[in-house]
């Protein structure tokens, strides 16, 4: 009972850690395609397209930091 305990709370922590990968890249690929829109509507030195250039860097980061804990 205590095993079938500790693999389904493994096996829930990488489940959920997978999704949380999976929807950080869906919001890396929804920040790019936003801040190409704003670049192309505003101007690519825009304050627009500056904050959603922003927003991706912030993602991006967030992914780095998170593969090198994975790594660790």
């Amino acid at each position: 009972m205590a095993y079938e305990t500790e693999v389904l709370a493994k096996l829930k922590a990488k489940t959920e850690g997978t999704e949380s990968v999976k929807s950080l890249k869906a919001q890396i690929k929804e920040a790019v395609n936003e801040a190409t829109l704003l670049a192309q509507k505003f101007g690519e030195f825009s304050p627009e397209a500056t904050k959603a250039a922003q927003r991706v860097a912030e993602l991006k980061d967030q992914m780095g930091d998170f593969q090198e804990r994975v790594a660790a």
